[in-house]
């Protein structure tokens, strides 16, 4: 409540615990709490997520809470994104959708067997180690700072002031300092010396659903520290209506270090706490019966540490850097299949790319400046918007860039009959998201496993024009260019082609993309660009026969392509032996 958006980036630890359900035979994720990761594959929230009844009171029991070998089973967490749904907010199109693993392990405090009054605090253990797409905070043991530049609580919790039950960007709220810890105690007179606090304000604060959430702190250098859990305060809506303010309390990090450290097992020696808040900051070491600085120490136990924690790592922001270069508006997407084709997870055919128009006026051959103007590639992604679809789930979205030159073969000279090739020199390289395929004048084929062409073209079974996953299928062989010369008469000189079926093949959108063998090394080779084919829809409703799907090599055009890439590699002549 009161909060401001997190940008994509700037909390890369900040996730979301979500509680699996089944609603009408279907199952679906409820957001249950936030959480912080610590490491690459541990997870710090709050005990109380895991109660079984929405409203726990003091006087709980074991009975109200998830065992630890439920939670596994029902909960699961999604990290790497500041956006719980990518589709619901304009602030989301720079942002990757939330990636889910599993929960392994499980730690529960003892808050459920005292009566839900301390101990709020879980730990949790990944199935999958985190990816580039998030990072883990400092923990105040393991890096000290004497001074911190700020405080804030983070959550992506309920709002009562715009009437948001859960919010879809990640929020946050500074704080100016922690509540002296005597001060909190007559606010709530049960406190904990396990518990810190900071001061309510009526129109902002942690609210339902920000639990477990993390009060972090960022260093001078640049680092978050993590020093307490959101664990429990006044009533958002009653502070609203002016309730007097009492305290926001979360359970300190640093009363926990032993018990965290044996969890991650990281060898790191734990922290002695005092019973004050103030000494959540600067925190020292028992060790051989004298009183030592951390700091003094963590060299000596660096070599020691869990290779999922890494004090140079940890608390860092993630920068954009150029990830996302423009973002088209996101959608619900079709979920249905291309004629006989299927959904390619992100990452199977990383060569392939989307050309955009910008301009509906195709129908005439344009000028290369005009195309240079007027087209542009994305790249990166199996799906041309994200959605809710299941091939979707894991993907980045779509990057795109300009076009900075063009060469045309001569097809508008031949009648468009022959040469169906373009070569295009995108502005920018290509980053790590997308990858390209192998020419076959430089990695010939002898024998090959698996023959698959690929697009985004249109099924006219369902009466999609474009589909929004890649699609791809599979062939047993080419064509022999005899047979293909009877089906189609002339086929042009650099054809070569596969067999058409009536309810398998590939359409209108399909154009351009590419006829792939993979070879014994699971290398894929691009022997041919779709050209064209039989109508899908006199195919489907049999008002034709098949005939033969038309590509142009890629062999007959090897010099062509090593004079336009510049490559001083020798090209192969073509043999009409072929």
């Amino acid at each position: 409540m009161g909060g401001e958006n997190v940008q994509w980036g700037e909390m890369p630890w900040a996730l979301l615990i979500a509680l699996q359900k089944w609603q009408t035979l279907q199952q679906i994720a409820e957001y249950a709490c936030s959480g912080t990761l610590i490491s690459k594959k541990h997870v710090i929230t709050a005990a109380h997520c895991f109660a079984k009844v929405a409203n726990i009171t003091t006087n709980c029991s074991p009975k109200d809470s998830y065992s630890i070998n439920e939670i596994p089973r029902i909960f699961t967490v999604r990290y790497g994104s500041n956006c719980l749904n990518v589709l619901a907010s304009p602030e989301c199109n720079k942002t990757y959708p939330m990636k889910e693993t599993k929960i392994v392990r499980v730690e529960l405090q003892p808050f459920f067997e005292i009566h839900c009054r301390n101990s709020d605090i879980a730990l949790l253990e990944l199935r999958d180690e985190i990816d580039e797409s998030a990072n883990y905070v400092c923990l105040p043991h393991r890096l000290i700072s004497d001074r911190l530049i700020s405080l804030v609580v983070f959550g992506w919790g309920s709002n009562p002031l715009t009437g948001v039950r859960t919010m879809n960007v990640l929020q946050t709220i500074s704080i100016n300092r922690l509540m002296p810890y005597r001060l909190c105690r007559q606010k709530w007179r049960h406190l904990h010396h396990s518990q810190i606090c900071t001061a309510e304000i009526n129109t902002r604060g942690a609210c339902t659903g920000d639990s477990g959430g993390g009060l972090i702190g960022q260093t001078e250098e640049g680092q978050w520290i993590l020093y307490g859990i959101i664990s429990f305060g006044s009533d958002c809506k009653s502070l609203l209506q002016d309730a007097s303010p009492r305290a926001q309390v979360y359970t300190s990090v640093s009363y926990y270090a032993a018990s965290i450290d044996v969890f991650t097992e990281t060898l790191f020696p734990w922290i002695v706490q005092n019973a004050s808040p103030r000494f959540v900051i600067s925190t020292i070491v028992l060790m051989i019966g004298k009183l030592i600085p951390l700091f003094s120490l963590i060299r000596v136990y660096l070599a020691l540490a869990s290779s999922y924690y890494d004090p140079e790592v940890c608390g860092k922001p993630l920068k954009l850097d150029n990830r996302f270069n423009k973002i088209v508006t996101t959608s619900e997407g079709p979920t249905f299949r291309v004629m006989g084709g299927k959904d390619v997870p992100w990452g199977i055919m990383p060569w392939a790319v989307a050309i955009y128009d910008d301009e509906d006026n195709t129908e005439s051959m344009m000028e290369e400046e005009e195309i240079i103007k007027t087209f542009a590639i994305g790249y990166g992604s199996n799906c041309i918007t994200l959605s809710n679809e299941t091939a979707c789930l894991n993907s980045p979205p779509m990057k795109y860039t300009t076009i900075n030159r063009v060469k045309i073969g001569t097809f508008f000279e031949h009648g468009c009959v022959d040469s169906d090739i373009a070569l295009l020199e995108m502005k920018d390289e290509i980053d790590d998201s997308a990858n390209y395929a192998c020419l076959p004048h430089r990695l010939m084929p002898e024998t090959y496993r698996l023959l698959v062409t690929f697009g985004w073209g249109a099924n006219p079974a369902i009466g999609m024009k474009r589909m929004n996953v890649l699609q791809m299928f599979a062939f047993p062989r080419l064509m022999p260019l005899q047979r293909c010369r009877k089906l189609w008469g002339n086929i042009p000189k650099d054809a070569i082609c596969t067999r058409e079926r009536p309810t398998r093949n590939v359409c209108a959108g399909d154009s351009g993309g590419g006829l792939l063998v993979k070879n014994t090394e699971k290398r894929w080779i691009l022997l041919g660009v779709v050209s064209f084919g039989t109508s899908c829809k006199s195919l489907l409703f049999r008002t034709s026969p098949p005939r033969a799907q038309i590509y142009t090599s890629l062999q007959y055009h090897n010099a062509d392509i090593d004079r336009f890439i510049g490559d001083t590699l020798p090209h192969i002549q073509f043999d009409d032996r072929f």
